[in-house]
């Protein structure tokens, strides 16, 4: 009797409540399409990362409010590999188990370990920055220029901005990593290549120190007097590193790749003078708050409606902003793929096709139209440079966006 009154009650219920029904209904008939991120949410390069995870978050939330994708809806998931590469295989299992469809990846190293698993799986991956060995692959797209590619950028501003005139000699470039971590190496073993092909256009000095060292004595010793320093050190390493190669007297110029000093700004300000970095020069695959782009223009409306008590600390960094940006590509992919073979037919093959049709535009980011090509997997190629001044306490462009020379073919 009890059950007969608990069923004519639900009955009333859903005949008095239309709305709740058609609600069920609609959400029953969306496909939930897993987004799963792999990469370092809490460990030394989680200050930048992080940032990025969370502009994701954002853009995939404001396309749920303002322009949904018919039939589908995305979630994001996350597996911290707490820049532990042993992590990383197990990551990816257990991405793969909680039904992912798509990986998105911050760091390139990371990339490289399961980039067997997208082709073995049939399951995409969209990175953040590219490497020598993961450019050609055909289940790996990614974002920004590798490591190298951003060595040659480096080089080719000092080669453009040397004042042969008024300096003696050429121009002597030091180096800092550290060991056991990929983007080091590849900028050392790229930089010792250009130093082969150029011999009397720069000096060079190299430097490889432990992985996790916070002091620098022999390291500033040997770099001391070069005109320039290329840091290539995560997080905490590299404001340390900074830090005591002014206080033990470097006198030159810091230049940095895109993923080691503006993604990590806020920790330089907090522990070094100002007038101590003032002339930093940082490359970067993407534009700073500075730039004239509409597309930042978005982002702030976005970043003061979903975190306004953050905002002032995401202005002075990239990462939120790049965040978004992965977003937009991974959107779009996945909007392409539905649109393709409808929702319920969604597979890694169709969000690979997708991410390989993207096209986008974004006028003042790039030179040249978002796409990947039939040999490059790299959707960003250019970068420029940019250059801290401490007056205004931010970054300001100084180039064009430059075509590296690998790129180019030189």
């Amino acid at each position: 009797m009890t059950k007969v009154v608990a069923m004519a009650l639900l009955g009333l219920l859903l005949v008095t409540m239309p709305g709740l029904a058609g609600c069920s209904r609609v959400e029953a008939s969306t496909r939930e399409i897993i987004v799963g991120f792999l990469d370092d949410l809490t460990g030394a390069g989680s200050f930048a990362i992080k940032q990025g995870y969370q502009g994701m978050q954002d853009y995939f939330r404001m396309i749920e409010e303002e322009d949904p994708i018919p039939g589908a809806r995305i979630k994001l998931i996350n597996y911290d590999t707490r820049l532990d590469y042993g992590r990383v295989p197990a990551g990816y299992v257990w991405l793969k188990g909680q039904g992912t469809e798509l990986f998105i990846i911050a760091t390139s190293s990371t990339q490289e370990i399961v980039a067997a698993n997208f082709e073995e799986d049939k399951i995409p991956s969209f990175g953040l920055q590219s490497s020598p060995a993961l450019l050609g692959k055909d289940w790996v797209f990614d974002f920004a220029p590798a490591w190298t590619w951003e060595a040659d950028c480096i080089m080719q501003y000092i080669w453009d901005t040397w004042k042969h005139d008024e300096m003696s000699g050429v121009p002597i470039v030091g180096h800092i990593g550290v060991k056991g971590w990929v983007g080091p190496t590849l900028v050392m073993e790229r930089l010792e290549e250009l130093h082969a092909l150029y011999p009397n256009t720069f000096e060079l000095r190299d430097e490889l120190a432990p992985w996790g060292a916070m002091t620098w004595v022999s390291e500033v010793s040997r770099l001391k007097d070069c005109d320039f320093i290329i840091p290539t050190v995560y997080g905490p390493q590299m404001v340390s590193f900074l830090k005591e190669a002014r206080e033990r007297g470097y006198e030159g110029q810091f230049v940095s790749t895109s993923a080691v000093m503006i993604a990590f700004w806020d920790l330089v300000r907090a522990s070094i003078p100002l007038e101590d970095v003032d002339g930093t020069l940082s490359l970067s695959a993407w534009p700073y708050w500075t730039d004239d782009v509409l597309f930042l223009d978005q982002c702030r409306e976005r970043l003061l409606r979903y975190r306004p008590d953050e905002a002032e600390f995401h202005l002075r960094q990239t990462g939120w902003m790049t965040g978004q940006a992965i977003a937009m590509i991974v959107a779009d992919a996945i909007r392409t793929a539905v649109e393709e073979v409808g929702a319920d037919n969604v597979d890694g093959h169709a969000l690979r096709d997708g991410l390989a049709k993207v096209n986008i535009t974004v006028e003042g980011w790039g030179s040249r139209p978002w796409e990947f090509t039939e040999d490059r997997n790299v959707l960003l190629p250019e970068l420029r440079m940019y250059e801290y001044r401490a007056a205004e306490d931010s970054w300001f462009a100084v180039t064009d966006w430059y075509l590296p020379l690998s790129v180019a073919g030189q």
